[in-house]
């Protein structure tokens, strides 16, 4: 039996995986983006996917830009949020939970999780959000959705 490549296959190979890595390499935070996404401290969960996103121009009462993004995440809940980068370079996050009830909702980040405050109408805020990658963990009626990690 002869083997799959010989010397001159393997050669073209290479040839190849340096012409990728020169016109189109592997962003370096891939890697770090993979792992953060499926490093969750519950096995048990599901995965929200983003249902529809779009450019804020003007938002709010702060007159700045920034980006809205809902997350569909399953038959029973949906969560969209505001995202709106401050004077300061963080990033202020507005959220909302459909349909409202008890729920609980923590950011993760690079840096951490934390619990955020989550009102009885289902909204939550974070004021001072690093930049970088997030994720949303929301808790309710007995099951976890994740959404997906997104940079902020």
């Amino acid at each position: 039996m002869t083997p799959p490549f010989d010397a001159e296959d393997l050669r073209l190979l290479d040839e190849l995986q340096a012409l990728y890595a020169a016109v189109e390499p592997v962003p370096a935070e891939l890697v770090a983006c993979a792992q953060f996404a499926v490093d969750v401290e519950s096995t048990d969960f599901g995965i929200a996917r983003i249902e529809d996103s779009a450019p804020l121009q003007g938002a709010g009462a702060r007159g700045t830009t920034g980006t809205q993004i809902t997350f569909d995440c399953g038959p029973e809940l949906a969560v969209m949020v505001q995202i709106q980068v401050r004077d300061d370079g963080d990033v202020r996050i507005d959220g909302w939970l459909t349909p409202p009830g008890d729920q609980q909702v923590e950011l993760r980040t690079e840096a951490g999780t934390t619990a955020v405050e989550v009102s009885p109408e289902g909204r939550f805020a974070v004021d001072h959000a690093r930049r970088g990658l997030v994720q949303f963990v929301v808790r309710a009626a007995g099951t976890t959705v994740v959404t997906p990690a997104i940079v902020v």
